[in-house]
């Protein structure tokens, strides 16, 4: 009933929880991927420019 009542701090302390049982490699994984994530999107960019200079 009272998580029903404040929505906002439910999730927040559901944050909270998740952040604290995180080890450091996980978070480090995390950071890796989101690294990785946006060296791809750069070159698709690059590729993208590529392909508008050549049409």
């Amino acid at each position: 009933m009272d998580s029903k009542a404040r929505p906002g701090n439910a999730s927040h302390d559901k944050k909270e929880i998740s952040l604290g049982d995180v080890s450091t490699p996980a978070l480090l994984s995390i950071f890796f991927m989101r690294r990785t994530v946006k060296k791809e999107s750069m070159r698709f960019k690059q590729r993208l420019d590529l392909h508008r200079i050549a049409a």
